[in-house]
């Protein structure tokens, strides 16, 4: 309601601008005036504009709560290279992130930073613990209480990213300013398969079988 009377949109000629999730739409890009209202998952949308959007998007750290302020410090004094891996709600239905999707990315990471720190924020910690092939010194995170602004914050800080399939994932890992950072998405983000704009080509991925 804020941002319709902000635009002055009447109730009888308001002008929704929506988007198809992962979809580019060049009509979006077009228009003038009106109401803005979808995912926007397609990096598409902001590419000649990217670095101001980073900027936008990218906050400090002191607007985090303490507890992702915490895990924070540990992503930026770890003394080898870092990745988030984003475990999110793995029982779900709308979930095509399988063991077998995570293990293959670990090991794709590994091939190019041994070293390399895994931090697993996962809404279900024993389930990651017990079903992922994790590195001595990993550290998991239970993130099921996070706000989505702590968690997205955070993850992005780090070198590289394995993401779920969620928005909040896409975003962390599209946000992350790691010039050479490698970023690892499910092949198939949704049950029934991945939006054609939806994923980079500079992103690797992975089967989800």
């Amino acid at each position: 309601g804020r941002i319709k009377e902000a635009l002055k949109l009447s109730k009888s000629g308001d002008k929704v601008i929506t988007d198809s999730f992962g979809v580019y739409s060049r009509q979006a890009i077009d228009a003038t005036k009106g109401y803005y209202r979808g995912t926007w998952a397609s990096q598409r949308y902001f590419e000649p504009v990217a670095d101001e959007v980073a900027a936008t998007f990218v906050a400090s750290a002191e607007k985090l709560s303490p507890e992702a302020r915490s895990v924070l410090a540990e992503i930026e004094q770890c003394d080898a290279e870092t990745v988030a891996l984003h475990v999110h709600k793995p029982t779900s239905p709308q979930n095509t992130c399988t063991t077998d999707y995570y293990n293959w990315a670990i090991a794709n990471i590994r091939t190019y930073v041994p070293e390399a720190r895994f931090f697993v924020f996962s809404t279900d910690v024993e389930l990651a613990r017990q079903c992922l092939l994790l590195p001595d010194g990993s550290r998991l995170v239970d993130c099921s209480k996070w706000g989505d602004f702590d968690l997205m914050q955070t993850m992005l800080r780090a070198s590289h990213n394995i993401a779920a399939n969620t928005l909040l994932s896409w975003w962390a890992a599209w946000l992350n300013p790691n010039p050479d950072k490698i970023t690892i998405v499910p092949a198939r983000w949704t049950p029934t398969g991945t939006p054609p704009d939806l994923i980079p080509i500079y992103w690797t991925a992975i089967p989800t079988t």
